[in-house]
Parts: structure tokens; sequence; C-alpha cells
């Protein structure tokens, strides 16, 4: 199905590929039978994979609230043009970057170590999304900075709550190395647990080197 639906992609010239987490037995079959996964991993523009709610009504789509998820790499920062694109629905962009350095509680014998090494990685994400914030403002849009988590999917999935946001927008790889933010694995994890509405840009020249 992922290689007829990147044919159509390719011969039409499609800008934007939007997809439902529901299939015809109103489970998660799309995703759940590998579907939006395969998509992601042959197409090269973006994917918006929303989630209706069985029984509920479907509600007019909202973008006034945006998390958008860095990590610092050119790779993840993919995302940001189409980001900057949503000034014409006036929505604020939250910008999230979860510190390379792991909360100080998950470790024991090392723990004023792992805490001071955790404070300066928690001041180094604010200083970059700090400066991606200053440019987005130059484009109007209202931007916050949230430093947080260790844990990169469930801390997008909690921050995403935790702010009622709109939409999740993620590169679907990013940073290389033990500490990689938005490999294929952490995407569908957020794509499988999110109830908001998840946009993905694939990053193509990631994936031959690759393991996820």
């Amino acid at each position: 199905v992922e290689n007829r639906i990147n044919d159509l992609v390719c011969d039409r010239g499609v800008d934007l590929v939007v997809m439902s987490s529901h299939g015809r037995s109103g489970i998660r079959r799309w995703l759940m039978g590998g579907v939006a996964t395969g998509v992601l991993q042959v197409v090269n523009c973006p994917v918006l994979i929303i989630h209706p709610q069985p029984d509920e009504p479907v509600a007019e789509p909202r973008f006034k609230k945006l998390l958008v998820t860095l990590d610092g790499s050119e790779f993840s920062e993919r995302v940001l043009p189409y980001a900057k694109s949503s000034a014409v629905f006036d929505s604020e962009i939250i910008l999230l970057r979860i510190p390379e350095v792991p909360e100080a509680e998950m470790y024991g014998a090392v723990l004023d170590e792992i805490q001071e090494l955790r404070k300066i990685a928690e001041a180094e994400a604010r200083d970059y999304l700090e400066c991606v914030a200053s440019e987005l403002g130059k484009d109007g849009i209202p931007t916050q900075i949230r430093v947080a988590g260790s844990r990169p999917a469930q801390t997008i999935i909690s921050v995403a709550k935790e702010e009622q946001v709109d939409l999740i927008m993620m590169a679907t790889h990013g940073r290389g190395g033990l500490q990689r933010l938005f490999v294929g694995s952490v995407a569908d994890r957020v794509v499988h647990r999110s109830t908001q509405p998840v946009f993905l840009v694939p990053i193509s020249e990631r994936r031959n080197n690759s393991p996820y």
C-alpha cells in the first residue's frame, strides 16, 4: 500500500499526505499494521496523521497552538519552515527540546555529577531554543520555549497534553549517536500514543545510514 501511495505522491507532485489512524474496522489498523510507518519510510513529503475518536463528532481543525520538537540538529530544524507557515492561522508555537543528559533521578551513586551535567545541558538547550524563538519572532509568530524530560516520546506526549496543543510537529530523524531524538521509533511512539494530530517531516538522506 505504501508504495502505491508513494507512486501517487511522485506522479501528482503531492505536497502533503494526510492519513487517519483509524481504518474501516474502527481500530488503528493503518498504524498498527505498519502502513503509516511504511509511508514515512518511502515518501519525501510531509505526512499529517490525525486521530479521529470513535463515536465522537468530527471537530473543526484548530491550529492555534503547535508543539514543535527540536534536538539542535539541522535535520530536526527542517520542520521549522512548515511551522512558520502557521502564521496564517495566528498560531502560537511551543518549542520543545529534551536535554541530552538524562534527569539526575535516574542515577544513584553519581547523582551530584549528573545534576551538574544536567544543568549545563538544560542551559545549552534554552540558549538554542531562545535563538530559534527569536527568529520566529521576526516573522511575528508568538513563541514559548520548553526544556524538559529525558525520555523523548514520553516527554513529547506529556508536554502536548499539558499544553493542550492542537498539533505536534517533528522530523522523523534527528541527531545521531546514542541520544537520537527523532528516529523512527520515537516518531512511531508519538504517533501511536498521542491523541493530537502529528505532522511529520521525513528526512530521506538519513534512511540508508540509520539502523532504525
